[in-house]
């Protein structure tokens, strides 16, 4: 496993020039954000010293949530996190930024692996080529996610660490999965996994650590921060943070950009137009509302059936698996998502090769499902394709279907690798 490690880190020291260079990333908005927390927080008027905020100074009474160059979207509570590496030149805040969150990343993959470790990875050959391939498969958004200097291996760390804790720090555990629904709404709909798993006391953590979180600006913030959560509330429903109807472009691997291109009169790429019909903005939310409501009702009546079959020796492979159905599910709802976002598909991805490693063997029909979705989700790139993948790939939405072929394949073989407790009585 050390070497596996090794050639992680080396890929992280070789690929962070690329972002720390990189003019155009999302960490603007971070820095921003931590200055002002910092302004907040000791009554400081600071001075903009790297030229990316629109006006010189940022003051006390300034608000998070301005249209920056990239504007901060997330709970004042978040801006914390923030604050460390907004102390430093913005140069040197943007390489911490980059270190802190690829330790995160690694820190996620030792967590799996020492969860897993007795039970699967006792063969240090096995364990290699396993955590390897995982790295293949998820190169791309872990890529996109440097490149833009984003926020997702945060997230990964704190739903992995939520994972690996919930039996023995069931509070550290409620804190990481409330931090990751912080930073991005979406993942809430991992409550509904807890309710449906009748964990009802960490479901209870789970709100009251969100609950703090929200809290916990009141012990440091100076100002109204009531008028702050109103205006951050207000900031999200601006159109141009969230517009609707979605945005068109193949780069969001969500339901609302693929309905958009089929069933509204936008333009696509360059002058193609994708449409089947051009109804209205407000057909389409109903449309979305629709498909988006019978995919979480479909995931809970799958995830009731599973959870009759599961014996206890398969607990752990099939939390993480039906765990991961709803990750998936939170990607391809969110409006906003990209491909970066991805990243979190590491867990469905971990609990698809260790059902595979237990049960030794895929029949046909599940091998061409695994083969389909490693070409749409790894192998449909534009480096491969060229402008194939814009004018055909990404019109039919490949990230979208990947996600979705992946998710039914992962369900087939909870059902069919986990014997039921009729299926193994004498």
């Amino acid at each position: 496993m050390k070497y596996f490690f090794l050639i992680l880190s080396l890929f992280g020291i070789i690929y962070s020039i690329h972002p720390i260079r990189k003019k155009e990333t999302d960490f603007p908005a971070y820095y921003l954000a931590g200055q002002r927390m910092i302004a907040k927080n000791f009554n400081l008027n600071l001075s903009d010293q790297t030229g990316i905020a629109k006006k010189k100074d940022i003051n006390p009474s300034d608000s998070l949530y301005q249209w920056d160059p990239r504007p901060f979207r997330y709970t004042p509570v978040i801006a914390y996190i923030f604050m460390p590496f907004s102390f430093f030149p913005y140069i040197w805040g943007k390489t911490l930024w980059f270190g802190f969150n690829f330790i995160l990343l690694i820190s996620s993959f030792f967590l799996i692996y020492r969860h897993f470790k007795d039970e699967f990875f006792k063969n240090d050959k096995l364990t290699f080529w396993s955590f390897f391939a995982l790295l293949l498969i998820e190169l791309r958004p872990i890529m996109l996610d440097i490149q833009n200097l984003q926020v997702n291996f945060i997230i990964l760390f704190c739903l992995t660490g939520f994972l690996h804790f919930r039996k023995s720090r069931e509070n550290l555990a409620a804190f990481l999965l409330a931090l990751a629904v912080g930073f991005k709404i979406f993942p809430v709909f991992l409550l509904v996994f807890l309710l449906v798993e009748k964990e009802y006391r960490l479901f209870g953590k789970v709100i009251f650590a969100g609950a703090c979180l929200l809290a916990l600006p009141v012990l440091t913030y100076r100002g109204d921060l009531l008028n702050e959560y109103l205006t951050f509330f207000r900031f999200l429903n601006d159109g141009r943070n969230y517009p609707f109807p979605a945005s068109a472009n193949f780069a969001h691997p969500n339901i609302d950009s693929l309905v958009v291109r089929f069933l509204m009169d936008r333009p696509y790429h360059k002058e193609l137009k994708t449409n089947i019909l051009s109804l209205s903005p407000q057909s389409v939310f109903y449309i979305l509302l629709f498909l988006k409501a019978s995919i979480l009702l479909g995931i809970v009546g799958i995830h009731r059936y599973l959870k009759k079959l599961i014996t206890n020796d398969y607990l752990e492979l099939y939390y993480f698996g039906v765990f991961g159905l709803y990750l998936n599910f939170s990607l391809i709802i969110n409006p906003e998502a990209f491909k970066h976002g991805m990243v979190a598909m590491i867990i469905p991805w971990v609990s698809l090769g260790l059902i595979w490693i237990k049960n030794k063997r895929l029949i046909l029909k599940e091998k061409i499902m695994l083969g389909f979705s490693l070409l749409l989700l790894v192998f449909s790139s534009h480096a491969i394709w060229g402008d194939l993948q814009r004018s055909v790939l990404g019109i039919i939405g490949q990230d979208f279907w990947g996600i979705i072929l992946m998710s039914i394949l992962l369900i087939i073989l909870i059902k069919r690798g986990f014997p039921s407790e009729r299926q193994i009585s004498p």
